[in-house]
């Protein structure tokens, strides 16, 4: 049966399209912005693909304080980002009026203090989903399109990481201590199964990159993939390191930065390399066609698109062949040769 009523995600949106605009009506003039609050309660993946929306605030609003409300675990990304003056991770923080609030993925609870502390300007993302409905863009320019009718006439950029002084050394430290000349990172690991490329075809490939480019590997994944990890390196046949689990997300962000290449399903940590501006080459299941995609200077993708895409990552039509396994060591390995410059 056709749903007749708004589901919650639409209901929310619906809400946050109506503040915003009543908020418009109401201003008089162009206010003076001093305080921005850019509000992303969103995952590792999304938050590395908004990060230009901070620094083109920066541009546009130069002596402006700009704070950013995020998850917890997304505060190390930001910890060394020159744009961002603060950063909160629990909506009680949120405990003041902001001059200007860019509502890049919020919930009720950040609607009703929008509500409380109503500011002079409010965009929010669901103003920008409604725009091009039926033609989801990529992540990068959604978010981008959000802020851009403040930016008067700044251009896109795409997204950056900072991670920092600290992480940069160490990780530097680690791979002179442990990684002898150029290497690729192989990211494993993904939250959902149907976005995990199997993992027998992963150590085929280093085996291959190892032979056609002379590149050792890095794994990297977290404290409760590394034995998996471990086995799997002992399969690989070619030198081979496993990332320290204890290390964070900006020392894999720095190791990024050093890597001739990236190869990774969908997941955060492929974004992470994409806002490092790493050689990436993703390899995609069920995500939806081109909203994820890998941004970077140079970059490739295998993605078998069925007719089932996009789907609830859960329960799978073709359990026997799910897309994410029709990707062939072959497809990856043309998309490695698109990506690839000479090692020297």
């Amino acid at each position: 049966m056709k749903r007749l009523l708004p589901d919650a995600e639409q209901r929310l949106y619906l809400a946050n399209m109506l503040l915003s605009s009543l908020i418009r009506r109401l201003r008089r003039k162009q206010p003076d912005i001093r305080h921005i609050l850019c509000v992303k309660l969103d995952e590792i993946g999304d938050m590395a693909t908004c990060t230009h929306v901070f620094a083109l605030l920066k541009k546009r609003y130069p002596e402006a304080r700009l704070s950013v409300l995020c998850k917890p675990f997304n505060r190390e990304l930001l910890a060394h980002d020159p744009h961002v003056d603060e950063i909160l991770t629990d909506v009680a923080q949120w405990n003041r009026r902001f001059d200007l609030v860019a509502e890049l993925r919020g919930t009720w609870n950040t609607f009703f203090k929008s509500l409380r502390y109503l500011p002079k300007l409010r965009v929010d993302r669901a103003t920008v989903r409604f725009a091009q409905r039926g033609k989801q863009a990529h992540e990068l320019q959604t978010n981008f399109r959000i802020v851009e009718p403040l930016l008067r006439g700044i251009p896109f950029e795409p997204a950056q990481l900072y991670p920092g002084t600290a992480a940069e050394q160490e990780t530097g430290a680690w791979l002179h201590n442990n990684v002898n000349g150029p290497f690729a990172v192989l990211h494993t690991g993904a939250r959902r199964e149907l976005r995990r490329w199997p993992a027998e075809r992963f150590a085929a490939l280093a085996r291959q990159l190892h032979a056609q480019y002379g590149l050792s590997i890095v794994l990297p994944g977290g404290p409760d993939e590394q034995e998996a990890l471990q086995a799997l390196a002992a399969t690989m046949e070619v030198p081979v390191q496993v990332f320290p689990a204890q290390f964070s997300l900006n020392h894999f962000a720095a190791l990024c930065v050093k890597a001739a290449l990236f190869v990774g399903n969908e997941s955060g940590p492929l974004h992470i390399a994409c806002a490092m501006n790493a050689p990436v080459v993703g390899i995609y299941g069920p995500g939806v066609r081109e909203v994820f995609y890998p941004w970077s200077e140079r970059n490739a993708l295998v993605h078998h698109v069925l007719e089932c895409n996009p789907c609830d990552q859960i329960h799978c039509v073709y359990p026997d062949s799910p897309c994410i396994r029709r990707a062939s060591l072959e497809e990856v390995l043309d998309a490695v040769k698109q990506v690839m410059q000479p090692v020297v």
